[in-house]
């Protein structure tokens, strides 16, 4: 049986003017950064970029692991409050275990 799920990640990051005529967006808690010619494409750009890395890493089966080295713990939801990426990454499950009707 597949199921669909998702889980939300919360990601801060930075923009800055590059040779006054780009932007720079940059996801630093994971070193993943994009650029774009206004602030909202450079963000549209990083969010695609950061959601690409996300699932290539959960494809390759270490995002647990890249999390860790980049000094990832689990906090309170409400902890960051800068500027934030929020990203819906969808999942599926295989599994063959009955539902618990408990």
């Amino acid at each position: 049986m597949q199921r669909k799920y998702g889980i939300f990640i919360r990601l801060p990051y930075t923009l800055k003017m590059r040779e006054k005529k780009w932007y720079l967006a940059s996801c630093e808690a994971i070193d993943v950064h994009s650029q774009g010619e206004t602030k909202e494409k450079a963000i549209k750009n990083l969010r695609e970029a950061v959601e690409g890395f996300l699932i290539s890493c959960l494809e390759r089966n270490v995002l647990d692991e890249v999390l860790k080295q980049s000094g990832f713990n689990r906090i309170d939801q409400n902890v960051v409050k800068e500027n934030a990426l929020e990203l819906p990454i969808p999942l599926t499950h295989y599994n063959s275990f009955q539902e618990c009707h408990a």
